[in-house]
């Protein structure tokens, strides 16, 4: 949007040209009213900046009033030579790329600096109110390959199932270009990257050893995913362990996903719920005719569990959004063939490789 300069009781409109971070690079206005801008005398800010934020001098130039939206376009505030960017929830130092404050949900990025600014990668994320981190939408096809971008900051992952779609955002890529959602009809979004981070963990679970599992492999683990009612942010809330499973007998185990480890956790979510996750375990068994020397014997047979949603887990996710309890989609995460079934009441809508929704944007 422009922004209106006051001068001898007149407006003028200044714009910016911002890239694909939000930094505003460049700001000019029409001063002589000539309906073209003269890039000598009418650019009246040229910036340019380091990863985290500093300013490049030698790059950057002002001809007029400085304009303080610079970096993620943030208003800088320089009173008393700080040098900070206001990002609503604290303020930014970029000499340090630290927040001066504890991040408001550094419980949720356990694995970083309480004051962590963009997971220290701000060539890929950013931060647009102090809270959140936030890649741009990536499209991708369903054995984990990017296609593209709609080159907008809202961090966002869309598991696109068509291949005629995929084909078409690739090309559109390869070119330099960026495909809006609104064209994409086949588009299945996922957890943002600390959801599937949180989740994903449930398959290490699961094949570790527990009391009833002593091998490991052979139980279930779930849980929910929802919003906090406090502060509106993302919480994954984990289940306790199913039990003990043999795939020769049954190739199907159980987990209950909302009887929760920490009931206390669960009383936080806002309902309804944004879905329910749950592992299809990686144990099996060899069974044969006999045994000797401690090997199986004779014909045999390999026993596994099954890896894709049941028509239970089908049945039980169109029940829950019937009843409003659960609104988005549920994902069953195939431990022993790795990947991770996107499913609702009508059945398997996306695959995803469980590594790649693992590790996207939490590399």
């Amino acid at each position: 949007m422009p922004k209106l300069l006051k001068q001898k009781n007149v407006f003028r409109y200044e714009y910016n040209l911002t890239d694909h971070l939000g930094n505003v690079r460049i700001s000019f206005a029409d001063v002589d009213e000539d309906g073209s801008i003269d890039e000598t005398m009418e650019v009246l800010t040229s910036q340019s900046f380091y990863p985290f934020g500093l300013r490049l001098g030698g790059l950057s130039t002002t001809t007029g009033v400085p304009n303080r939206y610079r970096y993620n376009g943030k208003e800088l505030q320089d009173e008393l030579g700080l040098g900070w960017y206001d990002y609503g929830a604290r303020m930014y130092d970029p000499s340090v790329a630290r927040w001066n404050g504890v991040d408001e949900l550094a419980s949720q990025y356990d694995a970083w600096s309480p004051y962590n600014y963009v997971l220290g990668n701000p060539l890929r994320f950013i931060d647009p109110n102090g809270q959140f981190v936030s890649p741009p939408l990536d499209y991708y096809d369903q054995k984990g390959n990017r296609l593209g971008s709609d080159g907008n900051d809202d961090g966002r992952l869309v598991v696109v199932t068509n291949k005629k779609e995929a084909k078409r955002i690739k090309k559109v890529n390869k070119k330099g270009g960026t495909t809006q959602e609104s064209s994409v009809s086949s588009g299945v979004e996922l957890p943002n990257a600390f959801v599937r981070g949180k989740i994903s963990k449930s398959v290490d679970r699961s094949n570790a050893p527990t009391a009833d599992d002593p091998e490991g492999g052979f139980h279930e683990e779930g849980g929910i995913i929802g919003k906090s009612f406090e502060d509106g942010s993302d919480m994954v809330v984990n289940s306790k362990s199913g039990a003990f499973s043999d795939p020769s007998v049954s190739d199907r185990a159980e987990v209950n996903v909302f009887d929760s480890v920490d009931p206390s956790e669960r009383a936080k979510l806002d309902l309804p719920y944004s879905g329910t996750f749950h592992v299809h375990p990686s144990g099996e068994r060899v069974s044969g005719s006999g045994t000797e020397a401690g090997n199986v014997i004779g014909s045999t047979k390999t026993s596994n569990f099954v890896q894709t949603p049941s028509d239970r887990d089908t049945s039980n996710s169109a029940d829950r959004t019937q009843r409003g309890l659960v609104t988005g989609n549920s994902y069953v995460l195939g431990a022993r063939d790795k990947t991770v079934y996107i499913y609702n009441g009508n059945g398997v809508i996306a695959t995803f490789p469980l590594k790649q929704f693992r590790q996207i944007g939490n590399e």
